[in-house]
């Protein structure tokens, strides 16, 4: 516990701080001068690359989960982890700590260490998705999508394209149950247009032929509203098209009616992107002219019972791309990746705030660049535009190059998230996709594999994604950390915390679970490990969190999350933790005021000057007897709490923490504490028996747990063998205190206001 150097006066807000070699200098010392450290987004570090088998976790109370990694760098500044809170929730401890050479986590010295109540998970937490948030402070800033399960793989037969068989490149989109499958290319450019169903349950119905467009294209943009089809532009091989072509449509019957040219696009266009807003607002986004140059261009119309009117330029976008994604997620128009001018896919995330009177575009904002270059093969491709997530899967990276990743981003009415999610899919290249929802927020992502006469299900699940604040400096690069996950329940057995796996997560370590505080760890499932990001402490761009006076076990006394409007980078609420006081419960742990009440059985304890420690005065000397079998030095009975309910024997660990000196060395050493009951009835004594090496002084730390109706504790500093009067031992700064993830927190939530974004805030609520 010790400080270097030490301080005069107590730490600020540090009740039972024992450093200080002058408690009363504290008058004299300013308020407010604490350590505060600003964390930022930073720089990635490790990724949550890995499959689509994500599953949630329920560890329970007793034990401990350790997720192993190699550091690139030398600092931390958070981790962001997948938690489910059940129930009511868990508090949750994070910490960071170095490897013991062995592969488990020292855990007598931890480097980083974060209490997060249940209060502010659940005030975070869109547990049943976005679509479905109940709280102010449920944003895109803490919640994301995993894919779940197997992806299933059905045979399925593809509509063909004509009569040299199926139009592999047609353009797509989805609405309600349906894909919409339109033009495209055999060994000629065709008309064909035809929709297929997904039923449910990883079927996808057979392609069924609908009316053909009047002329035969590719690469058009497709859109609908929810009683018409659009489509526009497209190429013949020989030229772009201007022509757009309107058709009634039943997203309950999947019927496509007769096709209607409608007025033309301002100049030839293929490879645009396309999407509606509010059931009458038309966008085309960028593509490529006559000359196979991208633009910038962005065209609005609105359509009323299957009529267009005529077309307007909006704000260009920031750069000129074709084959981009598109997605329109509330009042937000949102533009991702494409291919630039000179052919190279692009990582840009453009998104433009929507006119709710009107329709119009605002200016264009950037968001977070995709992790993995890619661009849409064909318009409508490689993408599943969900209620509140965009989520591309593959896509082209280069003439012939594709990937097999995921990337999701997602969105709310507060904003977009500030990074996207990468994971890995099964299949890569130029893929049919679609999202369809299941409920509680989850979505089934069909591919339409017509080449393959297959169609592939993946399961998507709403995942808390949540921030949290670990800061560490001096670390070194290529070394093995690990990030330790505890909870700690307080309610009913219902009451819990889960937490995300992910198979094939290129950790490469597999997670790893312990007894709590046993130290012996063992792998979960082999080959899964916790889809974690951790940041470096690189400064840039919003604060994402605070991080104040770590303590002796470098547990920040305070911690705050920050969360903002994207668009517009304003805050709009955040929530603070202040770590409960953690006072030692037995009195006089230094000695530097003499022994008592401090008592000797089978031996006598004394105070000393001869071998001190931590910059204390004194230490206490044990001296054995020389003729008792057991020798101990014992404090007062101090009470203690033994848990009740679901947790009792459980919920109460604490920490035994001292420094000790063995003149000659000693085998039979322990740091020890004796239970008792109401009534000051001994129950059990808890004791690990170490060496102590020959005058050092050794820093011990045990973890015991209250048992079952015990009332007081008492510390007990044992030798045992019938020691020689010779086998002193000296004492220093010896403390009973709760467990860190026993500890407990004061939550605090408060959301921020707005009358009508940007600005003015008009209040605040206070949420916790």
């Amino acid at each position: 516990m010790p400080t270097t150097p030490v301080w005069q006066a107590t730490k600020n807000g540090i009740p039972g701080h024992l450093d200080s070699t002058d408690q009363s200098a504290q008058v004299n010392q300013l308020l407010g001068t604490h350590q505060v450290n600003k964390v930022y987004q930073g720089t990635l570090i490790l990724a949550s690359e890995g499959g689509t088998q994500f599953e949630w976790y329920a560890a329970g109370n007793g034990v401990d989960i350790s997720q192993p990694f190699t550091l690139v760098g030398t600092t931390m500044g958070r981790v962001v982890i997948p938690v489910q809170p059940q129930g009511n929730g868990a508090d949750m401890t994070v910490t960071l700590y170095p490897d013991n050479g062995s592969g488990s986590p020292l855990l007598t010295s931890p480097l980083a260490s974060t209490n997060v109540p249940a209060g502010v998970i659940n005030q975070l937490s869109a547990v049943d998705g976005l679509e479905n948030a109940t709280g102010a402070l449920q944003t895109p800033w803490c919640n994301t999508l995993f894919g779940t399960g197997s992806t299933i793989v059905e045979p399925w037969a593809g509509p063909t394209g004509d009569s040299s068989g199926v139009a592999t490149n047609s353009s797509i989109t989805v609405s309600g149950d349906y894909f919409i499958y339109v033009g495209g290319f055999t060994t000629v450019p065709v008309a064909g247009v035809s929709t297929a169903q997904y039923l449910g349950g990883n079927l996808l119905a057979q392609g069924v032929a609908q009316p053909a467009l009047p002329q035969a294209c590719f690469f058009p943009a497709v859109t609908t509203t929810s009683s018409s089809v659009i489509v526009m532009g497209g190429s013949t091989s020989s030229a772009s098209l201007t022509d757009v072509w309107v058709a009634s449509w039943d997203s309950g019957t999947g019927l496509i009616g007769s096709w209607s040219q409608q007025t033309a696009l301002p100049v030839a266009l293929d490879g645009s992107a396309s999407a509606t807003w509010n059931n009458d607002t038309v966008y085309c986004i960028g593509g490529q002219n006559n000359s196979g140059t991208p633009v910038n261009t962005v065209y609005t119309t609105t359509i009323s019972n299957g009529q267009l009117g005529s077309w307007s330029a909006g704000p260009g976008l920031p750069t000129a791309v074709m084959n981009p994604y598109v997605g329109v997620f509330g009042n937000t128009l949102v533009i991702v990746g494409g291919q630039n001018p000179i052919g190279t896919p692009t990582t840009g995330t453009y998104y433009s705030a929507i006119n709710p009177a009107t329709g119009a575009l605002g200016a264009w904002q950037t968001g977070p660049p995709l992790p993995v270059l890619s661009y849409s093969y064909a318009p409508g491709y490689d993408q599943a535009v969900l209620t509140n997530a965009l989520v591309i899967v593959g896509g082209l990276q280069a003439s012939s190059g594709s990937t097999d990743t995921i990337q999701v981003l997602t969105f709310s009415a507060d904003g977009v998230a500030p990074t996207w999610l990468e994971t890995l899919y099964v299949n890569n290249g130029a893929l049919q996709i679609g999202g369809f929802a299941t409920g509680a927020g989850a979505w089934d992502i069909v591919q339409s594999d017509i080449a393959a006469s297959s169609s592939y299900t993946t399961h998507f699940v709403p995942v808390p994604y949540l921030s949290v604040p670990l800061v560490a400096t001096g670390l070194t690069n290529g070394n093995t950390y690990h990030v330790v996950l505890q909870q700690h329940q307080t309610g009913d057995a219902s009451s819990f915390l889960n937490w995300g796996l992910l198979d094939d997560t290129p950790l490469p370590d597999n997670v790893l679970k312990s007894p709590r505080h046993s130290g012996v760890w063992t792998t979960i499932t082999s080959g899964y490990s916790i889809p974690m990001n951790a940041y470096s402490t690189s400064v840039g761009g919003p604060v994402y969190h605070t991080y104040e006076d770590p303590n002796a076990y470098n547990a920040a006394q305070r911690t705050t999350n920050l969360l903002y409007n994207q668009p517009y980078n304003l805050p709009i609420g955040l929530t603070e933790t202040t770590l409960k006081p953690n006072i030692p419960r037995n009195a006089n742990p230094t000695f530097t005021s003499g022994v008592s009440p401090w008592t000797a059985v089978g031996g006598t304890i004394t105070q000393s000057s001869a071998e001190t420690h931590g910059g204390f005065a004194f230490s206490g000397l044990l001296t054995p007897s020389g003729s008792a079998a057991t020798s101990y030095a014992a404090s007062e009975l101090f009470p203690v709490d033994a848990g009740s309910g679901p947790f009792y024997g459980i919920a109460n660990w604490y920490l035994a923490d001292g420094w000790f000196y063995s003149t000659p060395g000693t085998t039979t050493f322990s740091s020890s504490v004796a239970w008792y009951d109401q009534g000051s009835n001994l129950l059990s004594t808890s004791a690990t028996v170490q060496t102590l090496t020959a005058a050092t002084w050794t820093h011990v730390q045990n973890w015991y747990v209250a048992p079952e109706f015990a009332a007081y504790g008492q510390l007990r500093v044992t030798e045992t063998g019938t020691p020689a009067a010779t086998k002193v031992v000296y004492i220093s700064d010896l403390v009973l205190i709760a467990s860190q993830e026993c500890v407990g927190a004061f939550p605090s939530a408060v959301a921020i206001d707005y009358a009508s974004p940007p600005w003015p805030p008009t209040g605040t609520a206070q949420l916790l």
